[in-house]
């Protein structure tokens, strides 16, 4: 009798699931944008809609890496239909920097080794400003990433709380730091207005907060 591991079941199980798609009934094209959702997180942000796991093991998240993989085999082995041929690609959550280093360069090695990379003109980590390491982002740079999106979301540390954020707001330039000196140029600050009891005075020093660091484009969202 074989026996087989929980990680080989679950890549034949999400190989039987894709057997239900048609890659050669769909439009030959080149897909020019490729996001991968990474799941895992600290916590449950209340004002978060996106999928997202708390209790994440290193388990689950090899598991999740084989995963991921596997359907990229998938579409790799159709040889018919879209090809996925990315000139963007996005890896967002959850909080991609929870996965290990280990497993995100696996995740990373994979598909550039599946898909053809050569016309990425930018290719974006999501980052929590409470889990930027020196060796990750070295880690991310070397294997082709070159923009990190920090999810500052606020400076002031009433409003962190109450959007049950889990980092300080001196983690944000300190981050950027840790960034710059792995050699990234093209970082991205993620902002919340309209935050509940926020008043208009109190946002606005947060704009001028990113120019002051160096960096001029930051994205909010309400």
């Amino acid at each position: 009798m074989l026996h087989s591991s929980p990680t080989t079941l679950s890549v034949l199980n999400a190989r039987a699931a894709s057997a239900s798609l048609e890659p050669a009934r769909l439009p030959p094209a080149d897909i020019p944008g490729l996001y991968v959702h990474i799941p895992f997180c600290f916590h449950k942000c209340h004002y978060c809609d996106f999928y997202s796991i708390t209790r994440q093991t290193e388990q689950r998240m090899a598991r999740f890496v084989s995963l991921v993989l596997a359907e990229a085999d998938f579409w790799v082995d159709a040889r018919q239909g879209p090809t996925p041929r990315p000139s963007t690609v996005f890896f967002g959550g959850g909080t991609p920097s929870l996965l290990p280093l280990p497993f995100m360069s696996e995740l990373i090695r994979g598909l550039r080794r599946r898909f053809d990379f050569s016309n990425v003109a930018e290719w974006t980590v999501e980052v929590n400003p409470a889990t930027a390491r020196a060796d990750y982002c070295t880690m991310l740079r070397e294997n082709g990433v070159d923009r990190i999106s920090f999810g500052a979301q606020s400076f002031d540390r009433a409003e962190l709380k109450t959007l049950e954020r889990h980092h300080d707001p001196q983690d944000v330039p300190a981050s950027l730091e840790i960034a710059r000196s792995a050699g990234f140029q093209r970082l991205n600050l993620d902002l919340i207005y309209a935050i509940p009891g926020q008043e208009l005075a109190s946002g606005r020093p947060a704009w001028k907060r990113p120019s002051r660091w160096g960096r001029r484009i930051f994205r909010a969202t309400a």
